[in-house]
């Protein structure tokens, strides 16, 4: 008994010891929390019928939690979508291509790309190799044809090239928002942002490596609009808060066939492992008044939230300009979060 005794004081030392030297090392080399990996779902179920909408609702739009489905029957020729097919279906038609030196676009705090239009042949052509890159990277997001006044539509502006996939549009069809075209140069990470509508992203080329977080980390991600200037692997020193939503963070990898689920109103920061292409489908998860009625890419804060979050930079503004001291300031703050969640029911 006294053997055993010991042994179990010398186990449980020796887990104190490694527990300790785990966050030693943690902390020396800075191991940042490893993101949890998005859950897989098949588009057909056990007996190998599609998933009628009433059990893609089930299980994947009523836990508002990213899933990617596999196995969707989209009924793409390859072919039509490597870079020749694509030349061929769309080469003559003029887009607005984002263009940076740098791999990394940003939107905040500065936009580091510029708007460059060009004969879709020639971005085939520049992210596939066919011409000089001169080092730039390139990215396509279609936009609508009047695109002042209406949201994309991929098979208005690229017919020939929409008549060889088949969407995926597990909803009814008055709630479509809009589907888009991209287009990206291997390497290319697009900045983290977020979107009001509910968002089916259809990879049809290459691989992409997407990070998702929760809405709730909006603060730990330092956002301003939409859009945040922080990436899975920013400087913490300089966003110390993004730890925290690392912490929470998820990861997808998607390959050709694949549809990332991802719900209103979480975040992604999306990079191109090779060259892309994808389609996205946007839909209305709320009545269409529930949005900004002049939103063409569906990124605006609700009418509703726009007005409230003007409320909350109102009480800021009021107990700042007061010049309240401390620890006036933070009772204040403090009293008006407080109201605010008794007001919500939170």
């Amino acid at each position: 008994d006294g053997a055993r005794r010991a042994l179990r004081v010398l186990l449980a030392a020796a887990r104190v010891v490694t527990s300790h030297m785990s966050e030693v090392v943690a902390e020396m080399y800075a191991i940042a929390p490893t993101p949890s990996i998005v859950r897989r779902v098949h588009a057909k179920g056990d007996g190998g019928a599609a998933l009628a909408p009433a059990e893609f609702e089930r299980l994947v739009l009523s836990r508002k939690m990213p899933v990617v489905v596999e196995g969707w029957d989209l009924g793409v020729d390859q072919e039509q979508w490597e870079p020749a097919g694509l030349k061929a279906a769309c080469g003559e038609k003029r887009v607005s291509v984002h263009v940076s030196s740098c791999a990394d676009l940003a939107w905040v705090p500065e936009k580091n790309f510029a708007f460059e239009f060009m004969p879709f042949s020639e971005l085939v052509d520049r992210i596939w190799g066919a011409a000089p890159g001169e080092g730039k990277y390139l990215y396509l997001r279609s936009v609508g044809e009047k695109m002042r006044t209406r949201p994309a539509d991929f098979a208005e502006s690229f017919p020939d090239l929409a008549r060889t996939i088949h969407l995926p549009m597990p909803f009814a069809h008055e709630a479509l928002f809009s589907t888009a075209l991209r287009v990206s140069s291997a390497g290319l990470t697009l900045w983290t942002h977020n979107d009001m509508m509910e968002n089916l992203l259809v990879q049809v080329v290459g691989t992409k490596e997407v990070t998702l977080w929760p809405p709730s980390d909006a603060p730990n991600l330092y956002v301003e609009g939409s859009s945040s200037p922080c990436t899975p692997s920013s400087d913490l020193d300089q966003y110390p808060r993004l730890a925290a939503a690392n912490g929470r963070s998820m990861r997808a990898y998607l390959r050709p066939g694949d549809v990332l689920y991802i719900p209103p109103l979480w975040y992604h920061h999306v990079r191109s492992l090779e060259a892309s292409v994808s389609v996205n489908v946007f839909w209305r998860g709320l009545a269409p008044d529930a949005y900004a009625r002049k939103d063409l890419y569906g990124n605006r804060d609700l009418p509703a939230g726009e007005k409230a979050l003007e409320l909350a930079r109102s009480a800021g503004r009021a107990v700042r300009e007061a010049q309240l001291p401390e620890p006036y300031a933070s009772f204040y703050a403090e009293r008006v979060t407080a109201e605010l969640e008794r007001a919500l029911r939170l």
